[in-house]
């Protein structure tokens, strides 16, 4: 039941990103009629490519970066992105003022404090007019798992180190429900757990801090000239 459940929620992963709140959603709402280039780093399989290419169809190139290439095959299978880059993303090969928006998605979480540090760093140098992430509220435990190394966390950011870093940051997802010992429910307590945040989404949507299991944010960038991308391959 738990795998089926799961399941469910990747096959109906657009869906989930038409809901308001929802924190997917939010990164959406940011991309605004001239955002026309985005980077997409750790796109994983491009869940987020596949659905900017429904809901954001101003957006004219968008490029997938990922370390694990199998993922990075099913993306470019399912063309998700206009172009492909295998690459550390601790080393990313991308001039300054490439692109109007890099997304960051569930990334954070995976590298040390540090490192994660001097990646928002980078990428905040590499876009032109803002960064969009997500990343749990709260700490989650999880270990690598599906032959991905890479899937394991090693730390936590807070939405509050994430808000003196001047990004906007809002919350999906009520942890109590969705978190237990440090790891994330499954199955039907998942499902639950998802409603029941729904319901509730418009006050954890302002109480990241205090609530959320998931913080979407943002931070807008001072627009500069851009420059000419160049590929690593």
């Amino acid at each position: 039941m738990p795998f089926k459940i799961d399941s469910l929620f990747n096959n109906l992963h657009w869906f989930l990103w038409l809901l308001p709140m929802y924190s997917s959603n939010v990164c959406i709402r940011n991309l605004k009629s001239d955002c026309h280039s985005v980077l997409d780093v750790a796109c994983g399989q491009g869940r987020a490519g596949r659905t900017l290419r429904k809901l954001k169809p101003h957006i004219s190139f968008m490029v997938g970066i990922d370390l694990y290439l199998p993922a990075l095959k099913n993306a470019k299978q399912k063309r998700a992105y206009d172009d492909y880059i295998r690459c550390d993303v601790r080393y990313l090969p991308i001039q300054p003022k490439t692109f109007d928006v890099t997304l960051c998605l569930e990334l954070l979480e995976h590298l040390p404090k540090n490192e994660g540090s001097a990646l928002l760093k980078s990428i905040e140098q590499i876009s032109i007019k803002k960064v969009v992430l997500t990343t749990p509220a709260v700490f989650l435990s999880q270990d690598a798992f599906g032959g991905n190394p890479w899937q394991e966390h090693k730390s936590f950011w807070s939405p509050q180190e994430l808000e003196g870093r001047n990004y906007k940051v809002n919350g999906f997802g009520i942890r109590y429900i969705f978190v237990r010992n440090n790891e994330r429910v499954l199955g039907v307590t998942a499902l639950f757990a998802f409603f029941v945040s729904i319901v509730f989404s418009p006050l954890v949507y302002f109480m990241p801090s205090q609530l959320a299991y998931e913080a979407s944010a943002c931070k807008d960038l001072i627009p500069l000239s851009r420059k000419v991308f160049k590929s690593s391959i």
